[in-house]
């Protein structure tokens, strides 16, 4: 094992999320960590095409957009969180544009981007360059972090475990303070300690299933194992799987999700307490 690596916190994954927590974090002085299992830009971000859905035009309101995106989630969606996305979105896509976003013009003078109607929007509400969005937002976003001093980058590293308090004191499955992680460089089969006060996972999406997604097939994720070690022993997706009782159907997703994701023991209790409670249902 090599030496240790600090930062004030590790964040886990280089897409769109995992940069703009780096950038927010170092803009109030924190010293950043960010690992990412290929090339900085090897993610998904970089493949979205598309575009960014927000209320910029002036016949549009925000109870318009929050009612789309109700209906388009078939009511299962978290309102209070879409609520705070729809209203947040025009400031979001300012702060892209000001980092070099160069979002397609509008075709009038009175129209600052162009603006499109997609499936489920009831009005034109998404910018986007051309139809390669995604790889825009991320090479701003990439150039920004790069620039940034407290800002550092550790490509080609698998993470494969959280440090939490039971590698010190052991014990159960009450909440767990992560301290880091372990993670395999690529390139020379090391395994890293990565010490941080916090951790930040946000890696890209699970896509081994999907031969129809735009994500990068090469990256299936294998860090969302991690979670499945660490947060799910914490009982944060066994309360996930309580608040889906009343859906077999994605409680089922759930459970095959993460068996294929890992076979941790955490994972393996998750999965059977789940096949319980899908059981108890037709009792």
């Amino acid at each position: 094992m090599t030496d240790p690596i600090e930062a004030d916190v590790v964040v886990i994954g280089s897409g769109a999320a995992g940069l703009t927590v780096a950038l927010n974090l170092a803009a109030g002085g924190r010293q950043v960590l960010v690992l990412s299992k290929a090339a900085i830009n090897a993610g998904s971000t970089s493949r979205a095409q598309g575009g960014i859905a927000a209320v910029l035009d002036a016949g549009d309101t925000f109870e318009s957009h929050i009612e789309d995106t109700m209906v388009a989630g078939a009511g299962l969606n978290d309102r209070r969180a879409v609520e705070y996305v729809v209203e947040h979105a025009a400031p979001a896509i300012e702060r892209l544009a000001a980092l070099g976003v160069p979002f397609t013009p509008g075709e009038t003078p009175l129209e600052r981007w162009h603006l499109t109607r997609e499936g489920g929007h009831s009005a034109r509400r998404i910018v986007h360059v051309d139809d390669a969005t995604g790889l825009a937002v991320h090479k701003a976003l990439e150039r920004a972090a790069l620039q940034h001093p407290l800002i550092r980058f550790l490509p080609d590293q698998v993470a494969i475990d959280l440090i939490t308090d039971r590698h010190i004191d052991g014990g159960g499955y009450r909440p767990r303070r992560a301290m880091g992680l372990y993670a395999i460089d690529r390139a020379s089969g090391h395994v890293r300690r990565l010490l941080g006060k916090a951790v930040v996972l946000v890696p890209s999406p699970n896509v081994a299933e999907d031969h129809q997604t735009k994500n990068a097939q090469a990256l299936v994720n294998k860090d969302a194992a991690v979670m499945v070690s660490d947060v799910l022993a914490s009982g944060l997706l066994f309360d996930v799987a309580l608040s889906l009782v009343r859906d077999d159907d994605r409680l089922e997703r759930l459970k095959r999700n993460i068996t294929v994701l890992a076979q941790h023991d955490s994972a393996k209790r998750i999965v059977d307490e789940i096949e319980k409670i899908i059981s108890a249902k037709h009792l």
